[in-house]
């Protein structure tokens, strides 16, 4: 399960990649033409075995919940991909 300190972790390896869309985008708007937005970003993470237990799954969803926008006003929304 991955924890809010390797979500920032990750999220923050990702700077460098923003900036460069911003200048891209930047270019892009000036020449008329419409980029691809940046966010929201997506950060895969290890979801393990829905099989384990349960409990187990919830004390480790908690630090993560409590971390959230959704609690905090600010920061990562959990979510998930279609993949």
């Amino acid at each position: 399960m991955i924890t809010p300190a390797q979500i920032r972790q990750k999220a923050e390896r990702k700077f460098t990649d923003f900036l460069r869309h911003k200048v891209a985008d930047f270019f892009a708007c000036h020449a008329g033409s419409d980029g691809e937005p940046f966010f929201p970003l997506e950060i895969k993470a290890d979801k393990g075995s829905t099989a384990g237990n349960l409990l187990k799954r919830a004390e480790e969803l908690e630090p993560l919940i409590r971390e959230s926008k959704n609690k905090r006003g600010r920061g990562f929304s959990p979510g998930h991909s279609a993949t």
